[in-house]
């Protein structure tokens, strides 16, 4: 599987992943999962995500073929990228080359039925000198009737330091 041109996107485990927020997120995950493959959107409450709830993204899965619709973006995500993206299809966010990388973590989270976890890292072009573009993101799939991924819970996390230059890169500049 090759990166879009611009960005690399490095598979880590959950032990590889920096982030105390996804840390967390994934521990809130596996509370609400239970002894079950996966939890239900309903049982979360929109409290639960107050600590990262700028950073997250609800993705329907939507099946024959598998596609992906933004149902909900954070507002840190929309400050970032611009408003726009709720509602879209996945193949419909703009830059079209970084459009591709979440539609393929989406697509092997639904396959798998398992959190994924990544690096996305910005490559040289596009990243500042004085330290690395880069932020981890999780993926969380959910089932509201406990037999088929019908909605992905996508958290990411980076240093609010390299906020401009991801906007940047978002821009197309």
């Amino acid at each position: 599987m090759t990166a879009p041109a611009g960005v690399r996107a490095e598979h880590l485990t959950l032990a590889d992943v920096v982030s105390d927020r996804l840390q967390r997120l994934h521990r809130l995950w596996a509370l609400r999962r239970g002894k079950r493959r996966w939890p239900a959107y309903a049982e979360f409450a929109g409290e639960d995500f107050a600590f990262i709830a700028g950073t997250i993204s609800l993705v329907d899965v939507l099946r024959a073929p598998v596609r992906f619709r933004m149902r909900r973006i954070g507002a840190s995500i929309e400050e970032l990228r611009g408003p726009g993206d709720q509602g879209k299809m996945v193949e419909e966010i703009e830059p079209k080359p970084y459009a591709e990388l979440p539609r393929r973590h989406y697509a092997a989270a639904v396959e798998g039925g398992e959190p994924l976890f990544h690096l996305v890292q910005f490559l040289p072009g596009v990243r500042p000198a004085r330290f690395p573009l880069a932020y981890e993101r999780a993926i969380l799939p959910l089932s509201g009737d406990g037999a088929a991924v019908d909605m992905l819970l996508s958290g990411s996390d980076w240093s609010e330091a390299i906020t401009s230059d991801l906007r940047k890169f978002h821009e197309g500049g």
